[in-house]
């Protein structure tokens, strides 16, 4: 009997020893299990903000280097220090707001409305003065970038020479999209009531820039006339596929 008793406490001590094994071994493979998961999302993070990074000194670079041929450009056709401050100022201002809207939708782009507004809303004289009529098509962050800058420029030469000098002015823009093989955006941009115009005889920058960076960046079209009653601009850009 006390063999047996003895023999019993012993397999008893022996089976919640080896219990108590397994549960260590439980918690230790859990453990372990926690630490690889941890460490893979560790990497996955250390990836994404190395990604984060060479992506903002991408566009850190791109950003200075288009400020620096903004200067250089503005400089050139600035009659006086005092021209080549305000415009330089309004340019730069236009890329800071295309950047903040295209920074808060994480460059995923924006809608032409949106752009519309921000570069040519500040030019409003009244409430009547700016008319659009847009379907709220999506860019990409380049396109956006681009058209928004060439619009900037419309939206100055209309404050200061056409139809947004006057508070009889109008000011219509309107768009559509051709959906062939590759989806085309045209815009048109129709000034009326303003000052008599004539086309220039000498093409600044900013007409150089509405007539050659959609064509050349981002493979568009731009028409620009000059008849006496407001300056007309009929622009087409390529619409890639974009998030809604």
């Amino acid at each position: 009997m006390v063999i047996t008793h003895v023999l019993g406490r012993h397999r008893r001590a022996l089976g919640q020893a080896e219990c108590e094994r397994r549960s260590r071994e439980g918690t230790l493979r859990e453990a372990n299990v926690r630490l690889e998961r941890e460490i893979q999302e560790h990497q996955r993070t250390e990836d994404a903000l190395r990604f984060a990074m060479r992506e903002l000194d991408h566009r850190v670079k791109n950003t200075l280097a288009t400020v620096q041929s903004v200067a250089d450009q503005t400089l050139r056709s600035s009659a006086t220090m005092a021209d080549f401050s305000a415009a330089f100022s309004g340019r730069v201002q236009a890329m800071a707001r295309i950047h903040t809207a295209l920074a808060g939708r994480r460059w995923e782009g924006v809608t032409l409305t949106e752009l519309i507004e921000l570069v040519v809303g500040p030019y409003r004289r009244h409430t009547d003065s700016v008319s659009i009529d847009s379907d709220g098509s999506f860019l990409s962050s380049e396109l956006a970038r681009v058209l928004g800058m060439a619009l900037h420029e419309l939206a100055t030469n209309a404050a200061k020479y056409g139809a947004l000098s006057t508070n009889e002015g109008r000011l219509a823009i309107w768009s559509r999209v051709e959906s062939n093989s590759t989806p085309r955006l045209h815009i048109w941009w129709n000034e009326r009531g303003g000052p008599p115009i004539s086309e220039p005889g000498l093409r600044g920058f900013g007409v150089r820039l509405i007539e050659e960076a959609l064509v050349y960046e981002v493979d568009g079209r731009v028409d620009l006339q000059f008849p006496g009653e407001g300056l007309r601009c009929e622009i087409e850009i390529p619409v890639p596929p974009g998030p809604p």
